[in-house]
């Protein structure tokens, strides 16, 4: 089990602006698309809504899309929302009924080497609805468990068969959306479910740290969704005139991150060489998924405060630090 040391908060008062190429992530057909994880080999989670406005899950690998549905009876929706570098891909399903389609009739699942197995329930928690965020290379699992009242949501990590709860002191809701391979979770916490105030968090060597952007509303809503091996978060958050924007959190700096077609845009994924995937919708409100390319730098304010570290050279190589970064601007080497 995992145990609380003490709960810290911390505000990060600096800023960096970035810019980013993007590339849309859109199912064939659907009614939205919304990308979540990205491995290293560049493969894409999801989740789709169709015509009839079933959800489904889906993979995109080297530019093909394959539909991810859960077994009978859980035909009212899935989806893949996380997936390692192995290919294991974590997500949801919900059977017909429940509430709002989702509570009540949803197991969680792990899709390893094509076969489909769906996550046990947590037992002793009373029959509650399970949903998997993400895995690690280790076959760790993290994500969201509810209680049968729907009156808590409690994050979760899954290891060698036993369920770990998550939850934050103090906190009615925590849902876990990241795991890396050090261990190091990040998710979102609330003092009510389903509504309310959120604030991002990181929860490292047992402590849990609350991590809100500078510019986040008064009341907040903020959230963590992942975190590479190099300790690098991406999430969401809503800013004083109530627009969502995407962020990066890198050694204490923030870096905004928005499509330029959105009135809203989030994080949801970063692999180890900083590639990020995301969501935005459009300003007719449709959902879109992205990924993004690693540019290379044009002037040396470009490597500055920190910015080195989301650029590669022409060849897609990246910078040890910002003093490799400008040589490249000045000699192309």
């Amino acid at each position: 089990m995992l145990g609380i040391l003490f709960l810290m908060f911390l505000v990060f008062p600096a800023e960096h602006a970035a810019a980013y190429s993007f590339t849309n992530v859109d199912y064939p057909g659907a009614l939205w698309t919304t990308a979540f994880k990205i491995n290293d080999s560049g493969q894409v989670v999801g989740q789709y809504a169709d015509t009839s406005g079933t959800r489904h899950g889906f993979l995109l690998s080297a530019g093909t899309y394959t539909t991810i549905d859960c077994p009978s009876p859980y035909t009212a929706g899935s989806g893949a929302f996380g997936i390692n570098n192995l290919g294991d891909i974590v997500g949801g399903c919900s059977a017909p009924g429940g509430i709002n389609g989702f509570y009540g009739t949803s197991p969680g699942f792990v899709l390893s080497g094509g076969v489909m197995t769906l996550l046990p329930d947590p037992g002793s928690y009373g029959g509650a609805s399970v949903q998997a965020y993400d895995i690690n290379d280790a076959g760790q699992i993290v994500g969201l468990y509810t209680d049968p009242c729907l009156c808590g949501g409690h994050g979760f990590l899954y290891s060698g068969g036993i369920y770990t709860t998550l939850d934050i002191p103090g906190y009615i809701n925590t849902q876990a959306y990241g795991i890396n391979n050090l261990g190091q979770i990040v998710g979102l916490t609330s003092a009510t479910f389903g509504g309310g105030d959120a604030h991002g968090f990181i929860l490292d060597g047992g402590v849990y740290t609350i991590i809100d952007h500078p510019d986040v509303a008064a009341v907040p809503y903020n959230s963590l969704y992942e975190i590479n091996d190099s300790g690098r978060m991406v999430g969401f958050y809503v800013d004083t005139s109530g627009v969502q924007h995407g962020y990066l959190l890198d050694s204490g700096t923030f870096t905004s991150v928005d499509h330029p077609s959105a009135q809203a845009t989030g994080l949801t994924g970063i692999t180890s060489q900083g590639r990020l995937t995301g969501n935005y919708a459009d300003l007719a409100s449709v959902g879109h998924g992205f990924v993004t390319a690693l540019l290379s730098p044009q002037t040396k304010d470009d490597c500055k405060d920190g910015g080195w570290q989301n650029l590669v050279r022409a060849n897609g190589t990246a910078f040890k630090n910002q003093g490799a970064c400008v040589s490249y601007v000045n000699t192309g080497k």
